[in-house]
Order: C-alpha cells, then sequence, then structure tokens
C-alpha cells in the first residue's frame, strides 16, 4: 500500500509541472546543457543559466529539463565554478561561498567575516534548501527554493529588487541574534 501511495505522490508532482530539486536543462536546437541558477526576468520568458564558463539568459521555450540535481550536487557545481550566493534583503547584503560568510554591518560600517558550514537537504522529493552555520555560532540561516513553473511563477520578493530578474530562492539569515529575511542572486566571481 505504501508503494501505492508513493507512486501516486510522485504521479501528482509531475503532473503539477513543478521541479523541487535543482535543475538541468538542454537547449532543444543545441543539446548543450546549462544549469539553472534560479532567476527569471521580469516578464518571465527569460531564465539565468550558467553554460559551464558564464552565466547567461535563454527563453525558457528554447529549453527542456533534462536532469535533477540533489542539493549537494548543485552547491558542489556552483562553488567549482566559481559562483556565490548573494543574499540580499531590505537594507542589507551579504556574500556567501563554499565556507565563508561576509556580512557588511551598515550599523557599525565593519565587514563581519564568518567561517560556515553549509548542511544541504538531499531529498530530491522536496525543494532545495540548506541551512548553513559559522563555526562560533554567531551566523546561521536556510536558504530555500521556490521551484520553477511554466506557468504561475513564485517570486522571492523580499529585497531592494534586481533590475533584471526576480530571483526564485528565499534566505532566513540571524547574526548575533538579529534576523533578517531576503532573496538569493547566484553570480560569478569576475575573472
Amino acid at each position: 500500500m505504501k508503494t501505492v501511495k508513493t507512486l501516486i505522490i510522485i504521479f501528482l508532482l509531475l503532473q503539477a509541472n513543478i521541479s523541487f530539486a535543482q535543475e538541468v536543462f538542454t537547449d532543444t536546437l543545441t543539446n548543450r546543457e546549462y544549469l539553472f541558477l534560479c532567476g527569471v526576468s521580469h516578464d518571465f520568458q527569460k531564465m539565468k543559466l550558467h553554460d559551464g564558463s558564464k552565466i547567461i539568459w535563454k527563453s525558457y521555450k528554447e529549453l527542456e529539463q533534462s536532469d535533477l540535481l540533489s542539493s549537494k550536487n548543485f552547491l558542489s557545481k556552483i562553488f567549482s565554478r566559481n559562483l556565490y550566493f548573494v543574499l540580499q534583503g531590505h537594507n542589507w547584503s551579504a556574500k556567501m561561498t563554499g565556507d565563508s560568510l561576509n556580512f557588511p554591518d551598515y550599523t557599525t560600517g565593519e565587514l563581519l567575516k564568518f567561517n560556515i558550514k553549509i548542511y544541504p537537504d538531499d531529498d530530491l522529493m522536496t525543494r532545495f534548501s540548506v541551512m548553513f552555520k559559522s563555526s562560533d555560532n554567531r551566523a546561521f540561516g536556510v536558504v530555500t527554493y521556490k521551484g520553477w513553473t511554466s506557468g504561475r511563477q513564485e517570486i522571492c520578493t523580499l529585497d531592494n529588487g534586481d533590475d533584471e530578474s526576480f530571483s526564485l530562492f528565499d534566505v532566513y539569515l540571524c547574526i548575533d541574534g538579529k534576523v533578517y529575511r531576503g532573496c538569493v542572486y547566484i553570480e560569478s566571481e569576475k575573472p
């Protein structure tokens, strides 16, 4: 009976056209693979992708989903490609890499630097989420993914706004007991 319930749930999820873990897309004309960076243009027609060497924007109509990565594998691809997370909310921002969190404290003018450990959720049937905490326990947080749909798209609306895109990531960050909410963008280190 449990197997039947599991199969029904999987079928319903597939019918809903929602992807929960991190997607890989393939260009239907060139067969080139792209890592989805969870950003969409304001008109919802283009997706923010990484082609292995740079960030690009491409119409979702030219792409089809070809793979689904666990949180751990997605993070591995992100950090191996010199990409990082920008956490951003109202009047605050931070940069998160595979092992560090840099938070400019705008009240003191000090740059707070934390060594962090990331704890990915590796269940492919749940939405992407990662927790992180600093080694000194002063900073911790969680990044969650809203999921990509080609229909009605849920977006993060908790930041000052990127001029060209919406984020599909939310973040809750706590530093020294103060809680910050915002959105997450994936960016590239400048060569």
